[in-house]
């Protein structure tokens, strides 16, 4: 973390500002960037904690975040399909949940070679795109039958629709 908090920066996006990550995600402008390369942001503590934010070009981060930089060989979006799961981090606290950060990132995890990596997040891209899609026109769905049935009740009650008995 930095050691600014939420305050430190603004909550309206402007032309001098960069992108800042807090606990709940990139919701936030500062002053100045601190990183300047793609990376990974945890969300360390709070309700959100465990949730995962990647974040690219130039951005910085505020309390309660931990930043994960990819080594070389590692693919930033590969790892953040890797480690974006609340099941992937070992948590702490009860009132107020924590990371247990250090003993996290000493799991072992299978690392397959850098084009491996770029596979597998172009197909989960394509694969969680395709689902997205369908949640939506579900949701679409559900709304216009939602429609239907308040539609049929309100004719019921108006006397607008014949109801056979």
């Amino acid at each position: 973390s930095s050691g600014l908090i939420k305050g430190d920066g603004s909550s309206i996006q402007k032309h001098d500002l960069v992108p800042g990550f807090s606990a709940s995600g990139q919701d936030v402008w500062l002053k100045e960037a601190i990183f300047h390369e793609p990376g990974l942001v945890l969300s360390a503590v709070g309700a959100r904690c465990g949730k995962v934010f990647e974040a690219t070009g130039n951005w910085g981060v505020v309390a309660n975040t931990v930043v994960l930089m990819p080594q070389k060989n590692f693919n930033p979006h590969y790892l953040w399909y890797l480690v974006n799961r609340e099941d992937f981090w070992e948590k702490g606290g009860s009132a107020q949940p924590y990371v247990r950060v250090p003993e996290t990132l000493q799991k072992k995890v299978f690392m397959p070679l850098y084009s491996k990596q770029q596979e597998i997040a172009d197909f989960l891209d394509r694969e969680t795109n395709r689902i997205d899609a369908i949640i939506g026109k579900c949701r679409e769905s559900v709304e216009l039958l939602r429609e239907r049935r308040q539609a049929l009740i309100t004719a019921a009650v108006t006397g607008e629709l014949e109801v056979a008995a």
